[in-house]
């Protein structure tokens, strides 16, 4: 049998011969014996993948000389797959090795084998790149120290109570990633639990993972597109609306809220004389101005929900007085004139502010009973806060039907607290309609609009 130039031992030349000679005399013949001596031609070192081929004239003889010579075509095939899967199986474990190593090094995913303590005790370059460190920096280390602190007890929970009790399975988690330099990553790594081989043998965590930051910074970048106006940069509708429907999940029973709802006067009369440039950059030195003021107090939420309307929102728990403190010093930003490409324009609003139970109210309704209280507060002229006036006593022929049914709903639809003084009682006290300030505009009759 010809051994592809490798010299084998006499009794191994015997040994594969006889083989094939009892696989070639067996009855019934079957043709898939010769898969076994495929094997057994790698197991004697005979690993050429030509080994096959070389053998056919030493085995053709033999099949010839038992009568076989008609079936021995099968019996070669059949040596030559056999001969394949155990090189596959037990010649190239080193091969194998070697590419798992050349994957596991190149790989753009972040691998890294760890204990189950959490400690890594292997990471490939791909891992020390999205950190910032050297490969070998990273033996040994905890996952917890790139790891965002505020992302500890997740990773804890989804280790020690779900993968590592289960024994078995995968996790997945998008977690922040503290670099060396200090900066704030993110990526998603799936944990694998590995369980030893054989006993004795330690089980492994294997994670892979990715940087998705640029993703994720994308996807940020589009919610904020979503929830801000884009001409104020304030947050905007649908900002507030979801902020509210969250007080209301979340408020304990009899918490309130306060809400202000800001209109600007005669803003048309701005558009129409000057522009709508002028217009945008004198609702944009408002929103300054309200944001300026939400920043130095930090105590409620300023939003543009539309047109010249900007809302302000008082968190749960508050009182009536610090809503009504809250919205005089919202009038008081109205003080200065606003200077737009030249023009010095005094700009006044209307503000309609409401404190009522949050718990269960939806964001429509309470916005509703801040429109409502608008209505008050543009037929006030004071520049101080008042109460509304009795609901029930509303005079239709200077407010409107729209507005009495408006307030009469909300008036329904929210439950009745007794405020001292008051004639009636309403749970929905737009007691403070604030801030038709100055009515006149001041300055030049070019710059002026007219009263």
């Amino acid at each position: 049998m010809s051994t592809t130039g490798v010299a084998l031992p006499e009794v191994v030349f015997e040994a594969l011969t006889g083989h094939a000679i009892r696989d070639l005399t067996a009855e019934p013949f079957a043709p898939a014996a010769g898969a076994g001596l495929g094997a057994a031609l790698v197991d004697a070192g005979l690993t050429d993948p030509a080994a096959p081929i070389a053998s056919a004239p030493v085995l053709l003889a033999i099949a010839g000389s038992v009568g076989r010579a008609e079936v021995a075509a099968g019996y070669l095939v059949a040596l030559g797959q056999g001969h394949q899967a155990r090189r596959t199986e037990s010649v190239l474990p080193d091969e194998r090795a070697r590419r798992l190593r050349i994957l596991f090094d190149n790989s753009a995913a972040a691998i890294a084998i760890g204990d189950t303590e959490g400690r890594i005790l292997e990471a490939n370059r791909s891992l020390a790149d999205m950190i910032g460190i050297a490969p070998d920096a990273l033996d040994g280390i905890s996952v917890y120290d790139f790891a965002h602190p505020d992302d500890h007890e997740h990773i804890r929970t989804l280790l020690y109570e779900q993968l590592i009790p289960a024994g078995k399975g995968t996790v997945s988690l998008k977690q922040r990633l503290v670099r060396a330099d200090g900066s704030i990553g993110w990526m998603n790594i799936g944990i694998t639990f590995a369980k030893g081989t054989a006993e004795g043998d330690p089980d492994y965590l294997v994670a892979v993972g990715a940087d998705v930051t640029d993703q994720y910074r994308h996807q940020a970048e589009l919610h904020h597109q979503a929830r801000h106006d884009p001409l104020t940069g304030l947050p905007n509708r649908r900002h507030l609306m979801e902020t509210v429907n969250r007080y209301s999940a979340t408020a304990d029973e009899g918490a309130l809220a306060g809400l202000c709802f800001l209109d600007l006067n005669r803003f048309k009369e701005i558009n129409d004389r000057f522009g709508h440039t002028v217009g945008d950059r004198v609702l944009s030195a408002v929103a300054a101005r309200l944001h300026a003021d939400t920043r130095e107090h930090d105590d409620h939420l300023i939003a543009r929900i539309g047109g010249d309307e900007f809302v302000a929102l008082i968190a749960p728990p508050t009182t009536a007085e610090r809503v009504a403190a809250i919205s005089r010093r919202l009038a008081a930003v109205f003080r200065e004139p606003v200077l737009a490409d030249g023009h010095r324009l005094p700009v006044t609003a209307s503000i309609g502010t409401i404190t009522t139970r949050i718990a269960r109210n939806g964001a429509e309704s309470l916005l509703a009973a801040a429109d409502a209280g608008l209505y008050y507060a543009k037929r006030n002229r004071s520049a101080e806060p008042v109460p509304a006036p009795d609901p029930n006593a509303l005079d239709q022929r200077h407010i409107g039907t729209g507005a009495v049914t408006r307030f009469q709903r909300i008036q329904e639809s929210h439950p009745v607290e007794k405020t001292p003084g008051s004639p009636t009682d309403s749970s929905v006290r737009p007691m403070n309609t604030v801030a038709r300030m100055s009515a006149s505009w001041g300055g030049s009759a070019r710059n002026s609009p007219s009263p």
